[in-house]
């Protein structure tokens, strides 16, 4: 803009590249002066024994980092926020990863926390001499001796990462360090290069390869649906039964199997849940058996320097993995240090032996050990890459006579044949009392809890045993129980009604515990793989200077996102951002190098505007929810991305998705389009596409719409006319079924006028909006004055409609009877048009069984919502919310013809299109149209005996109890009643 000048700004530490970390650094050593004089005008110093000394604190220490700077304001010192070789005096840790040790200088002096305590105690400063730790790293000896080697590898490091010089004093070397976990991550075709923080560009890559919580998520997935997948091969069926006759003529039974019975009446269930034991540290050495008796752990850490004897001695931040049951006698657990897993075998005399992750043998061992079990049946439900749960039931009956465990015995063999690995399973009658058979026979056993010994046998189980119990939980109920100690389900029972529980832990999770604690599990296998959410979480290396770095990563994210939603086969309507930030209070490195530490989490959620697998969407919709947070990119420490609300992209030509199933949305493909041309003699009313000529009858254009509209409206309020049955097929059906079809036909669904009202205003309105759309200025002229400014209102009035539509073709528009018109009326173009023969009922109006809720809701709204008036009779237009749709369709017969299709197509529901189905009905319900959701339940029900389709009776009925409910609730505990 002409006039404005640029403003010249002086250089205050922003200017330049490192500006910004300059006067940070600067802010927070002022904010250490600020401190040290209100401590000063508020107490007197209580000594100056450290005038002169600066520390930097890194690492866990005791006391923690803010204590020890408050213990410098008090007695003289400088705390520095920031590592700086020129500012710092000594630098104070208890512990350092093995990779900051290397990179430790001489004369960098690291001394432990307890130097400053002693000194307090003493109130003198003490020699370091005694507190300092890596002393045959750090100490200075004269010259220092030159090592060309190490100075060209480091040359070779700083060129590949395009780090500032490391001599730089400014710069933090101990933050540019690589911990123990993150060295092993070496990115491929490249022996110098590693990936030390999120912003290398191969780091997110390099990561995801060498994660073992990526390796456990993405095996899941491919796991559920392999399994969904071998369901649709026919050869695979073949393959199955084949290798159960060749088993059936090398089972030797013994007097065990005759005597086992299995009540298939009473539909008793065998499930097996069966489970690889040490699973990384059994593919480790499957090849090495000797190694086995050995104390293993599975860890990036290859062990080596971990630890010393003398005072120097530091743990490993490394995690172990995994680790086997020789070490686990040692007190040595999933997830720990392992310097502190070091620590404990040595006290023991025993040394830990670390292995690496073998990604290439998980995979192959674990395709055998599914493979294995799938070649007898493929009633199982994946859990991960070795944990899955079998329904042996129909498997039993078909080798029958035979114990269950006949069985298992012989498949584990045949497992460890194949994998060279053992596994362990339990078996129950439900899934819950499986899983807690399998802990019980671990290692490398089998268990059957047989019928008659669930209780005895859940009794003895631990509360922590049972799935999804934590020490949160626990601590609950020990707050309501202060005598007693809880630590089994016996007590659980014994202690707690329905009602406590409820009360101490809410509605749900209180009916969840009370039932697993008795054993009770009424889950069946999951056969279709249905994801409920898709996500990648990044909580390792995340270390930012800029949002353009920030920016550049979650690019990265949303492509590996991109690919995971592309394996899974859905796309997502909903996308969620959750952010960790560095807390207030704690120190800029955790304990764990690069991990996250203590951090404040934040999230935020945005409707897409649909569905969508687009990593470009996906990088500019979690861009701009990430401006919406308020923090310093700094401190961000962990960051992940969540599609929710999916949708599954797979279909084929016969609108089938990959479980042979056809869902909602694709039945609607089949509708019977609407047609163009209706002859008046048709009975049946069936609608055609292309009509046969001799059966064309040509009819003037708003004509033809009303009729072919009415006969279709009917269609929406009745399930068959008498037409459109087939006899020679109902007299084959069977006599029960025959009988109900042919009282149903005498007594059809009762119709509503409200809702015939309704729609035959629609059909009304829709035909005199075609002659306004249509007619002739020439035309108009001619009529006369009276009716042209009748017709140049209705105009106007569809202007005003246009602005405030109607939803879904219903409007209130009062319809008077032709009897009732005044001749000045009758003169009238709009009530003439409104008030034809065409539009007056055709079926006589009958009662409903839930006309008196819907009459009252109805004259309720009529009463309350807003209208437009008019001086003249077509005065009412409301503007009211959507009708209710499912895949797109609105109407009665369309809803029905849907239906009909995905009944008749599918042998078992899709539990996804289960949900849509009752969420459209209570939808429905609120919009008050609620005989709309009568007819569907009867229709379908009836459809449901027509074909026999009893896999759905189970799925339906938990339906029809969630619509009941809510009906209930709206209609003062009112059914309806569908007999």
């Amino acid at each position: 803009m002409a006039g404005r000048t640029s403003v010249q700004r002086g250089d205050n530490g922003w200017g330049e590249w490192g500006g910004y970390m300059a006067a940070k650094k600067r802010k927070l050593e002022e904010q250490f002066d600020k401190d040290c004089m209100k401590n000063a005008q508020q107490h007197e110093r209580k000594s100056n024994i450290f005038h002169g000394i600066s520390i930097f604190v890194d690492g866990h220490t005791e006391p923690p980092a803010d204590e020890l700077k408050k213990l410098m304001i008090e007695h003289g010192g400088v705390y520095h926020a920031y590592y700086s070789k020129d500012k710092v005096t000594y630098f104070i840790s208890n512990n350092l990863p093995y990779a900051k040790i290397r990179k430790l200088k001489p004369n960098d002096k690291v001394v432990r926390s307890q130097w400053i305590i002693d000194c307090i105690k003493q109130n003198k400063l003490l020699p370091t001499h005694d507190y300092e730790m890596y002393k045959d790293i750090t100490k200075s000896r004269g010259q220092t001796e030159l090592n060309f080697k190490r100075i060209e590898s480091m040359k070779t490091v700083t060129a590949d990462f395009n780090v500032p010089n490391s001599d730089d004093e400014e710069n933090n070397s101990f933050e540019q360090a690589s911990s123990s976990e993150t060295e092993e991550i070496q990115v491929e075709n490249d022996d110098h290069l590693s990936a030390l923080d999120a912003k290398h560009p191969k780091f997110l890559e390099t990561f995801l390869k060498r994660s073992r919580l990526h390796y456990l998520s993405s095996t899941a997935v491919a796991k559920k649906v392999y399994v969904q997948d071998l369901r649709q091969k026919n050869e695979h069926h073949l393959s199955i039964e084949k290798q159960r006759e060749e088993l059936k003529t090398k089972l030797q039974r013994t007097e065990r199997d005759y005597l086992f019975k299995l009540n298939d009446e009473k539909k008793d269930k065998i499930y097996m849940h069966i489970d690889m034991d040490c699973f990384f540290v059994s593919v480790a050495t499957r090849n090495q058996p000797e190694l086995r008796d050995q104390p293993i752990a599975i860890t990036h850490s290859k062990g080596k320097k971990s630890t010393t004897s003398n005072e120097n001695q530091f743990y490993s931040r490394s995690e172990i993995s995994s680790c086997n049951y020789a070490a686990r006698q040692y007190g040595v657990r999933n997830g720990m240090y392992l310097g502190k897993a070091q620590e404990l075998c040595r006290n023991h005399q025993a040394k830990l032996l670390c292995l690496p992750y073998d990604y290439e043998g998980f995979h192959i061992v674990s395709d055998l050990f599914y493979n294995t079990v799938l070649s007898y049946t493929l009633d199982v439900e994946a859990v991960s890459c070795d944990e899955m749960y079998v329904d042996l039931t129909e498997l039993i009956l078909y080798l029958k006579p035979l114990h269950p465990l006949t069985f298992v015995s012989l498949l584990r063999e045949e497992i460890q044949l194949n994998t060279k690995c053992p596994c362990s399973a339990g078996l129950a009658s439900n899934m819950l009392l499986a899983r807690l058979a399998t802990r019980q026979a671990k290692p490398n056993g089998q268990i059957y809890i047989e019928k008659g010994y669930e209780q005895e046998f859940i009794l003895k189980q631990k509360i922590l045993d049972l799935p999804g119990i934590g020490l949160s939980l626990l601590d609950k109920l020990q707050q309501n129980c202060s005598h007693y100690t809880i630590e089994t389900c016996k007590q659980i029972q014994n202690l707690f009604s329905l009602e406590q529980l409820k009360t101490i832990l809410g509605k749900k999770q209180g009916q969840t515990i009370y039932d697993i604690s008795r054993g009770i599990d009424m889950r069946i296998l999951s056969k279709d793989y249905l994801p409920k959410s898709i996500s990648i979480d990044i909580n390792y290396g995340i270390r930012f200077q800029t949002f353009d770095e920030l920016t550049l990563f979650i690019k990265q994210l949303s492509l590996e996102l991109y690919k995971r939603l592309k394996q899974a086969k859905q796309k997502g309507k909903q996308l969620t951002i959750k952010i960790r930030v560095r807390s207030s209070n704690a120190p800029i490195e955790p304990e764990k190098f690069m991990g996250c530490g203590r951090t404040d989490d934040s999230s935020r959620l945005i409707n897409l505007h649909s569905y969508t697998d687009d990593p470009t969407i996906i990088e500019l919709e979690t861009i701009k929810l990430l401006k919406q947070f308020h923090f310093i990119v700094a401190d961000l420490r962990g960051i992940g991305i969540t599609i929710t609300q999916l949708q599954s992209t797979i279909k084929n030509i016969h609108g089938k998705d990959v479980n042979g199933t056809r869902t909602l949305f694709e039945c609607n493909q089949f509708r019977v389009s609407k047609p163009t041309i209706s002859n008046d003699n048709d009975d049946n009313n069936q609608d055609v596409d292309q009509p046969s000529e001799s059966s064309v009858t040509r009819k003037r254009p708003m004509q033809q719409e009303q009729t072919t509209t009415i006969a279709r409206k009917l269609t929406r309020h009745i399930c068959y006319t008498p037409g459109q049955i087939d006899h020679e097929v109902m007299n084959e059906l069977p006599t029960q079924i025959r009988q109900e079809l042919e009282e149903y036909l005498k007594n059809p669904p009762a119709l509503l006028e409200s809702n015939l009202d309704s729609e035959q205003n629609t059909i009304a309105e829709k035909s005199f909006s075609q002659v306004m759309d249509h007619i002739d200025e020439s035309v108009l002229n001619e009529l006369p004055l009276e009716m042209r400014r009748e017709i140049t209102i209705a105009k106007k009035l569809r202007k005003i409609e246009s602005k405030y539509p109607p939803v879904g073709g219903k409007r209130l528009v009062p319809i008077t009877n032709p009897s009732n018109l005044t001749t000045k009326d009758k003169n009238n173009a709009f009530n003439v048009l409104m008030n034809s023969p065409q539009k007056q009922p055709i079926i006589k109006k009958t009662s409903n069984p839930i006309k008196k809720w819907r009459t009252e809701t109805m004259l309720h709204e009529e009463i309350n919502n807003p209208i437009i008036r008019n001086e003249q009779n077509f005065n009412q237009y409301e503007k009211i919310k959507q009708q209710p749709s499912i895949a797109s369709c609105t109407s009665l017969s369309d809803v029905k013809l849907m239906l009909r299709e995905w009944i008749e197509s599918n042998d078992e529901p899709n539990q996804i299109d289960i949900d849509i189905f009752q969420n459209y009905l209570i939808d429905l319900l609120n919009f008050h149209n609620a005989e709309m959701v009568y007819q569907l339940l009867i229709y379908s029900l009836l459809q449901l005996k027509i074909v026999t389709k009893t896999n759905w009776n189970e799925k339906f009925q938990i339906l029809i109890n969630a619509v009941q409910k809510h009906f209930g609730q709206m209609y003062g505990g009112a059914t309806m009643d569908l007999s």
